[in-house]
């Protein structure tokens, strides 16, 4: 079980944002409408869809999950490639597949997006398939690409048309299955690059969290270029705490930064004990994401309910966190740390 543990509270400084010259009105203009919590920090729990397979264990580890913690909500970062297949892991119809995602949602969920370039989007659309450069180096699947393949590759190693067309494709395959309109946008493989986050923000998407800790899945890709990309793209973030605004030719974009992953090798207890000693440091307002797949909930369950149990009686008791369920507290985060970052100035 986790035991309430006292450590030092880690300190930080706020990381350096590119800007393309987009002004500070562009920014209020944005999160105008504000909705404030009852606490001064959000906690996330989001759950990844990576279009692998929609397999018995994981769904019904989920619906557990949700059955037993209904006042925790999820961010959903969906996955279009489910919805495309003839076949979805055990599951023929496709069909089938949206109504098996759906068992898994509740009314108080946030919707995300999570695009990677599986070949079955590329096919939808004008794009030609790469099947290269992949995060994993030079490995490449063995035999034909069945049922899917295109999970190992960037959405950045498209070209810049190219990634509008499939982002918006992925949007209208979710759209005409019923799916929310999505709030949040989170890169396959993290990998949102300048390009990639303009043209999300041009679909009217608000809110990108694709940047990782990479201290947090170091254990599992430190071997693989996927490592050395990420600390490239995200090392100006890697103590970043709370909602940065990112500006692109079609409006500001806020990024939050993925911390914990269970499934990396993070223990329940080490991810709750520094949760606590964050929320307990006098930092500005505070947006904590865990992170989850979907394809290895069964392996990681335990774990989950675990950490969820200890958190959400730490929320009961402390009143030192809201869960994170709607775009509104995003937008208060983000516009009251950018008031108090222009009071300091």
């Amino acid at each position: 079980m986790i035991k309430n543990k006292h450590r030092s509270a880690l300190w930080v400084v706020c990381a350096f944002v590119l800007s393309v010259g987009l002004s500070k009105n562009s920014v209020r203009a944005l999160t105008e409408t504000e909705h404030k919590p009852t606490a001064r920090n959000l906690v996330a729990i989001g759950l990844i869809w990576e279009g692998m397979h929609l397999r018995e264990p994981n769904l019904d580890a989920l619906r557990r999950f949700r059955e037993r913690f209904p006042t925790i909500p999820l961010i959903q970062y969906l996955n279009p490639a489910y919805l495309l297949r003839e076949t979805s892991g055990t599951h023929s119809a496709k069909g089938e597949a949206a109504r098996l995602i759906r068992k898994t949602l509740r009314e108080e969920d946030l919707y995300g997006y999570h695009l990677h370039p599986w070949k079955s989007i590329t096919q939808a659309t004008s794009v030609a398939f790469r099947n290269e450069p992949s995060v994993w180096g030079e490995q490449k699947l063995p035999g034909p690409c069945q049922p899917d393949c295109g999970h190992d590759i960037p959405l950045s190693a498209y070209k810049p048309g190219e990634i509008i067309e499939l982002l918006r494709e992925g949007l209208k395959i979710l759209s005409s299955s019923g799916f929310s309109e999505p709030k949040i946008f989170m890169a396959g493989s993290w990998m949102a690059s300048p390009q990639v986050l303009a043209d999300v923000r041009s679909l009217g998407i608000e809110f990108d969290l694709s940047p990782v800790r990479t201290d947090s899945i170091r254990q599992k890709i430190g071997a693989y270029p996927l490592a050395g990309w990420l600390e490239h793209l995200w090392s100006h973030l890697q103590k970043q705490r709370t909602l940065l605004p990112f500006y692109t030719e079609h409006g500001v974009i806020f990024q939050g930064v993925q911390d914990f992953f269970p499934s990396m090798g993070q223990s329940p207890e080490s991810i709750y004990d520094e949760i606590k000693s964050r929320l307990a440091s006098p930092e500005k307002k505070q947006l904590i994401h865990i992170s989850l797949h979907q394809e290895s909930f069964f392996e990681f369950e335990q774990q989950m309910t675990e950490l969820a149990s200890a958190l959400e009686e730490l929320r009961k008791s402390s009143g030192q966190f809201d869960w994170l369920h709607s775009a509104e507290q995003l937008r208060w985060l983000a516009t009251a740390n950018h008031k108090e970052s222009l009071a300091s100035e």
